[in-house]
């Protein structure tokens, strides 16, 4: 009995893991310096003599994500067919044959001397570590031709899909032996079957990494990158060692692959200190979100103390009594009404070089001697 019991248990586990990762097989944006595990760039070949490391991780955002990213940097010409590779980790085995791939990237082809061959960047899925693979998405890039911050979404299908050793392949191809390219840079790449409920995190708003103390705005924004359109969205914000805030965002209509931003109704208050902000999206029309790898952000905060305007303060001594006074004091009279926003004056009224000053007290003769 307890044997059956032990295994319905671990069963139960076994299909709750399952079930928060059966949507997300790959997802990667190369915020480190160091290769992802797993990941694997190629020499461009058939040049030996080309370096891998003008395949790199760069510390840019030209692709349109945060930094970091991958760059296919400069090739020389005189050789055709000029292949540069990036190969994924190996993809798990219960990869459907159709799934949507999913990143963002950005090409600037400089210019070509001879011959119309276009560069061609591409993706592809292999089970040979990159030898030969089948193309699941591809474009061509012509002379001169930028292409800015694009984001490639589109449900592809392979036969390697779901079979040992299968890996993605992002690949760059200069045709033309005359051709000198520069740059592709790719980001933010993942590999997913579409949920009905599925809410991406993108970026959290309203506040910024040195601010400030007192009460400050927290936002997000997120995509919804599932089937159903979002309705109510749940959505929380911490902040280090203080209560967590949770509110529901009700009278939404985010369609499918569309952005929305929110702020949070209350603010956080901050005092004089370092925080680790967490923005995390905790339910999709009242359900689980259904892959919650990306429901989660963070943000280091520095908060400091509200600067003040400085002012120049003056202490004036003068007196009633004093005749040569007159002068000075008409000189400082003007000198203010010229400049009222930039000194404060505090007057003390002396007994000089006389007595009888009615407005004489015995703190200003204390001031004037200290």
């Amino acid at each position: 009995m307890k044997k059956i019991l032990l295994f319905v248990i671990f069963s139960m586990i076994t299909t709750c893991m399952f079930a928060q990762n059966r949507a997300l097989f790959l997802n990667e944006t190369f915020d480190n310096e160091d290769w992802p595990e797993g990941w694997e760039r190629m020499v461009w070949s058939p040049l030996p003599s080309q370096d891998a490391n003008l395949i790199r991780i760069v510390n840019n955002n030209n692709a349109g994500g945060t930094p970091r990213e991958v760059e296919f940097a400069y090739v020389g010409p005189n050789t055709a067919n000029r292949y540069g590779k990036v190969l994924s980790p190996v993809l798990p085995t219960n990869v459907p044959v159709e799934v949507m791939l999913e990143f963002i990237h950005t090409t600037n082809i400089m210019w070509t001397y001879a011959g119309p061959e276009p560069t061609i960047v591409g993706v592809g899925t292999t089970r040979d570590d990159g030898a030969t693979f089948n193309t699941i998405w591809e474009k061509s890039v012509v002379k001169d031709e930028i292409i800015s911050k694009v984001v490639v979404s589109e449900e592809v299908e392979s036969p390697d899909f779901g079979k040992a050793n299968c890996r993605l392949v992002f690949y760059y191809l200069c045709a033309d032996e005359n051709t000198l390219s520069r740059r592709w840079q790719i980001d933010n790449i993942r590999l997913y079957v579409v949920a009905d409920h599925d809410a991406s995190l993108l970026a959290i708003d309203g506040i910024t990494e040195n601010v400030t103390q007192g009460k400050k705005d927290i936002g997000f924004t997120f995509a919804n990158k599932g089937k159903q359109t979002i309705t109510s969205l749940e959505a929380s914000y911490q902040l280090e060692g203080m209560d967590k805030v949770t509110e529901v965002f009700t009278g939404l209509s985010v369609a499918r692959d569309t952005e929305l931003s929110l702020m949070f109704s209350k603010k956080a208050l901050l005092q004089v200190n370092d925080y680790k902000l967490t923005v995390t999206i905790d339910k999709v029309n009242g359900v689980n979100d259904e892959e919650p790898a990306d429901n989660t952000l963070t943000m280091d905060i520095r908060s400091y103390m509200t600067y003040g305007e400085k002012r120049l303060v003056v202490n004036h001594f003068t007196g009633s009594m004093c005749g040569p006074c007159v002068i000075p004091n008409q000189q400082m009279k003007a000198l203010w009404e010229n400049h009222p926003n930039e000194m404060i004056i505090s007057k003390y009224q002396l007994p000089s070089p006389q007595p009888g000053d009615i407005y004489y007290f015995p703190d200003g003769a204390t001031r004037r001697d200290y």
